[in-house]
């Protein structure tokens, strides 16, 4: 069938490994660096931020944005660079087909951590539009806050032990090995996690953006970043043919969030909402009446 063909021919590279050093190999470990210095400075900035406020939603939400980014951009890092000095002849490299196995050990490292990243990610981005689109006074706990952030790691290793597990396996489609897009059960997992994160998303970016239009690019980014993959899974779970550049295209909008992220959170976001006192107290406009977070709830100023 055609998604039998498409599956054949996404198993292995359509072109010529290269070898150690080569050139072509160059430019993903050279980005994911750049990716992790900004990462790993917005988990430091969000860091001394949540030091300051221990007890605040938005610096608890900020550090779980900038841990989901490095998930993957970190692990990602390391793979690559690890491909640049061996090619793409090594176990490690996720397009190698060793003998006698359908995938490789590159393969099943990337995948795991992929979709572990994927519910890690697009999760806690949900979380800081949550938060962005939110009232003041109906802003969630700094428990409720903790508490999805950490529901996220059972959640995300399951996802990811998914198809070592037996269930399926990971497939290498150009230029990552991620679920199996014609497998049923990887198919559905994908849509229950991504259709309503997206519509949860969508819709408090949305609100958000109409009172601090600069949120248009945190929504544009979002939508971007993962608005293909449900459409990617309809088609693996119908058996229709994958559109050719959709695996690239989707790639290069997922991995672009890496440096992307930082600059609209870690600086942007950080720099309209939630400017915090000394004493952790909570300002309500417009009377800017001062409740403390025992009375509030909140662990934020909540202006813009």
């Amino acid at each position: 069938t055609m998604a039998q063909a498409w599956l054949k021919k996404s198993s292995a590279p359509s072109r010529a490994m290269v070898g150690a050093w080569d050139a072509s190999l160059v430019p993903m470990p050279v980005f994911l660096f750049f990716a992790c210095i900004a990462n790993f400075a917005f988990l430091w900035k969000s860091s001394l931020r949540l030091k300051r406020s221990p007890s605040s939603i938005f610096s608890r939400a900020l550090v779980g944005q900038a841990v989901g980014e490095l998930c993957w951009v970190f692990p990602c890092f390391v793979q690559c660079f690890i491909n640049l000095i061996n090619g793409e002849q090594g176990d490690w490299f996720q397009g190698y087909i060793p003998a006698g196995a359908q995938r490789s050990t590159g393969c099943n490292v990337m995948g795991f951590y992929s979709m572990f990243s994927m519910i890690a990610g697009l999760g806690t981005t949900v979380i800081m539009a949550w938060l962005s689109g939110t009232p003041a006074e109906k802003l969630p706990s700094s428990s409720t806050i903790t508490g999805s952030l950490i529901a996220m790691i059972p959640l995300g290793l399951f996802y990811a032990v998914v198809p070592l597990m037996g269930i399926g396996g990971y497939k290498y489609s150009a230029p990552i090995c991620y679920f199996d897009w014609y497998d049923p059960a990887h198919a559905v997992l994908i849509l229950l996690w991504t259709v309503p994160m997206l519509a949860l998303g969508i819709g408090f970016l949305t609100k958000a953006a109409m009172e601090r239009p600069i949120l248009c690019l945190h929504l544009a980014v979002f939508v971007l970043g993962w608005g293909l993959w449900p459409p990617a899974a309809l088609i693996g779970l119908t058996g229709g043919e994958m559109p050719k550049y959709m695996m690239i295209v989707g790639g290069i909008f997922g991995h672009g969030q890496a440096l992307v992220n930082p600059l609209l959170y870690g600086i942007i976001w950080n720099s309209r909402f939630a400017v915090e006192e000394a004493q952790h107290k909570v300002i309500n406009e417009p009377d800017a009446k001062v409740h403390s977070d025992e009375e509030g709830g909140i662990g934020a100023v909540a202006g813009g």
